[in-house]
């Protein structure tokens, strides 16, 4: 971030989030239908509204979604795209080779997978929910398939173009996580609906090249921005923060998930869920963020119980 904003010619603030003032029994979601905030948020929104205060804005602009918008896949999808317009020549062997290098997976593994999406069925999206540590009585309700109405695809839809806009649909929830009566609103510019279609209308093939995904993007922004972060092919994320959240406050998680509303009601595993608390490890797997995400849902569950008494 120091190096854009220096190339930018703006100032940067920094500042650390702090997992001691993370208050596990606030949703973010609480004015929201559907819990679609997560706790780890909690500290990101309080230094975005205080730097915010300090500087005179109004709003606070993010860069949410901008790997959904851009086409951040790793898949044969596109490759099969470039299979079925194109046919099976150089072209085609050139975007699974590019995408083999990114992946990382054999080229013949990509060309293997494209083959079977692009002529013989293979489907391109997949329902897949997250069936962990859900109690029977859950899982029967789940079983009731509901498809988002953007994945209804129609019969000619190219494999890699329906795998783009599930990846869209997946930045949905984050937009919707933004409660309209915060002090300052926030703005997502990179899922502006305009950015969203121009995205969509380029063919999946061209986000790909030389090892690298979000090609258009970064060759947009050239000549904005060093080389250096044009070319980058990762970045941070806040794992270890949420793993922090959950060793800061598992006794106090599990209490509220024991004695709370998705119990109550029979929604959880409990038993399972507890031997997820009480391994004495550090944190480890994915175990560990399933339970803060039964957490979040707890708290928003419990603004609505206390409201109706």
């Amino acid at each position: 971030m120091a190096r854009l904003s220096q190339s930018l010619g703006i100032g940067l603030s920094e500042a650390f989030r702090d997992v001691s003032r993370i208050d596990i029994k606030h949703s973010g979601a609480r004015h929201l239908p559907r819990p679609t905030v997560r706790a780890f948020v909690q500290e990101s929104t309080r230094l975005a509204t205080e730097t915010a205060q300090a500087t005179g804005s109004s709003t606070i602009f993010n860069g949410g979604g901008g790997d959904n918008v851009f086409c951040s896949l790793q898949s044969a999808g596109p490759a099969a795209d470039r299979l079925l317009t194109a046919g099976p020549g150089r072209a085609f062997l050139r975007t699974a080779r590019d995408i083999s290098q990114l992946a990382p997976a054999s080229l013949w593994a990509v060309v293997s997978d494209a083959v079977k999406r692009g002529w013989f069925g293979k489907p391109a999206v997949r329902q897949v929910h997250d069936l962990t540590f859900l109690s029977p009585r859950a899982l029967a309700a789940a079983e009731v398939e509901v498809i988002h109405p953007w994945l209804v695809l129609p019969s000619d839809a190219l494999p890699g173009k329906a795998m783009h806009v599930r990846l869209i649909a997946f930045a949905q929830s984050f937009v919707e996580g933004f409660d309209p009566q915060d002090a300052l609103p926030t703005v997502s510019p990179l899922l502006a609906q305009p950015l969203v279609e121009a995205c969509l209308a380029i063919p999946s093939w061209l986000w790909f090249e030389g090892g690298r995904n979000r090609v258009v993007a970064r060759r947009a922004f050239a000549g904005d921005l060093p080389a250096d972060i044009i070319q980058r092919r990762s970045k941070g994320t806040p794992y270890s923060f949420v793993a922090q959240i959950f060793e800061t406050h598992r006794a106090a998680i599990r209490r509220m998930l024991v004695d709370g509303e998705l119990a109550k009601h029979d929604m959880l595993d409990l038993a399972a869920v507890l031997d997820v608390f009480d391994d004495p490890r550090p944190v480890h797997g994915d175990a560990f963020r399933r339970v803060l995400q039964f957490a979040d849902v707890e708290a928003w569950a419990r603004t609505w119980t206390t409201s109706s008494s």
